[in-house]
């Protein structure tokens, strides 16, 4: 079996004898960087790819590859899986008979890792200031390409990195199309209410309002299609107007029950956006219930008030436990052990680094992020990724461009 390293592309062959059937882990002697692969009977698999898909496979011969095969035949056991270096295949999750949102007991758990570095992404924002400053901030699109690029490149999954498939050129023709909308949108009304009447001005209330689920579509289509794993992308499929239809009622009607509603209003946006986001042919599913988050929700708004906003951290947290935990795609389930207390310090320490840093600091600030989701998010089971197609799903920039106007944003 041809093994090759995902992070330094080091490879060689390995005798299938010495490598259990199901999950492995494997040390690169190269680089020390750990991975892990999966052999099935018949099916030749490398850290969960097709061999055939996988870069570089033939490029190493003689000894070097033999020094791999060495070190990694010295590291599994033909007879048994749970030896030092091996894992275990993992079992079926149950079908039934298991609370919603609890974890299969018995199942690995899978992490993020997260292998960027804060000098290295310093490196990119100065070249990026630069060379914008240079093109009058023309390079600005194919700087945010490059930070994405970079950022995407460096998170790890089951042994494989993520790849960011926009390009610079897009996102510059998108910012014509999202400049026409903001101007329609913003500079029109206040032009208004400057030369005609005062009133004119709470346009720009409505469209914030109406904008931000266009903006929340129109950006995830992007980017998910932009976003590639084990050579799949990702796909957004919600409609515009689906989105504003339940963003104008559940706001309507959150109001008008003084903030009881909202609850219901949550899961569903939270359904919407989950439900229509796939990888590949395979969709995300989401078992969340209102009557779970009720008494949480409305009391957890009340204390944030009474408190000044010190519970939001403890309100917040417990949210993001619930979606996670009633997250899944396909046997594979979801999970987060993110606190309040967890939340509050990765806050205050992003904005003292900033502070003290004068936001020269930016770059970590911006790994802190990507680390920290990484450790408080993990997945148990496994993807079924014979039966994963890739779907064309295009989508064009103009509403990424839009939620950087309007400084909207969403989790990678």
């Amino acid at each position: 079996m041809l093994l090759q390293c995902p992070s330094c592309g080091h490879s060689a062959e390995v005798e299938d004898a010495k490598i259990p059937e199901g999950r492995v882990k494997a040390v690169c002697p190269a680089c020390e960087h750990r991975f892990v692969f999966t052999k099935q009977p018949s099916t030749k698999r490398f850290a969960g790819r097709h061999l055939e898909n996988a870069p570089y496979l033939d490029s190493l011969k003689g000894e070097d590859a033999r020094g791999l095969a060495r070190h990694a035949a010295a590291k599994f056991s033909p007879t048994s899986p749970s030896a030092p270096g091996g894992v275990p295949p993992l079992p079926p999750a149950s079908a039934g008979g298991q609370k919603a949102g609890a974890q299969p007991a018995g199942l690995l758990q899978h992490r993020l890792t997260f292998h960027g570095q804060g000098g290295a992404l310093f490196l990119i924002y100065l070249k990026n200031t630069l060379f914008s400053i240079i093109t009058l901030n023309i390079y600005y699109f194919w700087g945010k390409t490059k930070v994405r690029q970079y950022l995407y490149g460096q998170m790890e999954l089951l042994g494989e990195r993520f790849n960011y498939l926009g390009t610079g050129k897009e996102l510059f023709r998108g910012a014509y199309r999202a400049g026409g909308i903001f101007f329609v949108a913003f500079v029109v009304p206040n032009l208004l209410a400057e030369f005609i009447n005062e009133a004119f001005g709470f346009l720009v209330f409505i469209s914030i309002f109406l904008l931000r689920p266009f903006v929340m579509v129109a950006a995830r289509r992007y980017r998910y299609s932009r976003t590639e794993w084990h050579g799949v992308r990702f796909s957004f499929r919600g409609s515009i107007k689906e989105c504003l239809k339940l963003f104008i009622s559940g706001s309507f009607l959150s109001v008008i029950t003084l903030g009881f509603y909202y609850p219901r209003y949550y899961i569903q946006k939270q359904t919407f956006f989950r439900e229509n986001t796939f990888f590949g042919t395979a969709v995300f599913k989401y078992t969340g219930e209102s009557k779970d988050v009720f008494k949480r929700i409305i009391l957890g708004q009340f204390l944030t008030l009474i408190t000044l906003g010190v519970y939001w951290f403890w309100y917040r947290a417990y949210l993001m436990r619930y979606d996670w935990e009633h997250t899944s795609i396909q046997s594979v389930r979801f999970g987060s052990e993110i606190t309040g207390g967890k939340l509050l310090k990765y806050h205050l320490g992003n904005a003292l680094l900033l502070v003290f840093t004068l936001g020269i600091g930016y770059a970590w600030f911006i790994k802190r992020r990507m680390e920290f989701w990484a450790r408080y998010v993990h997945m148990t089971g496994e993807f079924d990724f014979d039966s994963i197609r890739q779907t064309a799903n295009d989508a064009k920039a103009s509403g990424d461009d839009l939620a950087s106007m309007l400084d909207i944003d969403f989790a990678f």
